[in-house]
């Protein structure tokens, strides 16, 4: 217990709002307007959310570091088919030639060699999440796993679809790094990258990278 004690206090925001989407499923439960297995299906469901990406198999290693999951979320009068057909046709034009999309009631999943994207259908909590914490309207989230093995390239090729959409969908953007730390911000036609960055972020948002969007960008220090 003393150890416990001292370990430091996470205060990743994402962490704090998944833990209080279960504590209102439960006092929902307690105030008699649900039964035991709504409720039970309920924070299941949620779990599954958080926690479908992050099977043993799907756990990397790259450069000693544990490989992070990213999020991109938009804010988009493009309806949910037709943003992911357009996100497999930008993956296709730039080279990944074997892409393909798969669709259930869920999300739509683009796959490719570099990356995977998966727009969310149904589940909106973390566009509520984004709308309250960072206080940027927002209607698409897109959760992002980059390969370890070839995680330069897939970033690369990451960036130029961001700078594809950021002409195509005229409105804001959020770039999340493991659902917590703000990479790009895009609000009132302004582009922001964030210049607060830790030593690992500072290793591949280079200026290199942040041509690819080929959209001019100012830097300012974005918390969490």
């Amino acid at each position: 217990m003393q150890e416990l004690e001292k370990m430091p206090v996470d205060l990743c925001p994402k962490a704090r709002w998944f833990y209080n989407e279960i504590v209102d499923i439960v006092d929902h439960y307690f105030s008699g307007n649900e039964n035991d297995n709504t409720t039970i299906d309920d924070i299941l469901k949620r779990f599954k959310r958080e926690f479908r990406y992050r099977a043993e198999e799907f756990t990397l290693v790259f450069g000693g570091e544990k490989w992070m999951d990213y999020e991109l979320f938009l804010l988009s009068k493009v309806i949910n088919n037709s943003l992911g057909e357009m996100l497999e046709r930008f993956t296709a034009e730039y080279g990944d030639k074997r892409v393909s999309m798969s669709c259930n009631d869920e999300e739509i999943v683009i796959g490719s060699e570099l990356f995977a994207l998966a727009l969310e259908v149904e589940d909106i909590s973390d566009i509520a999440f984004v709308r309250n914490h960072y206080n940027l309207d927002v209607n698409v989230c897109i959760r992002i796993q980059l390969f370890g093995s070839t995680f330069y390239q897939g970033l690369e090729l990451l960036f130029k679809i961001m700078g594809r959409l950021i002409s195509h969908i005229d409105g804001n953007l959020l770039f999340l790094e493991d659902g917590s730390a703000q990479l790009l911000r895009m609000e009132k036609g302004q582009l922001l990258v964030n210049k607060a960055l830790d030593p690992y972020q500072t290793k591949y948002l280079t200026t290199s990278l942040l041509s690819l969007l080929d959209h001019p960008y100012l830097e300012k220090e974005m918390s969490h």
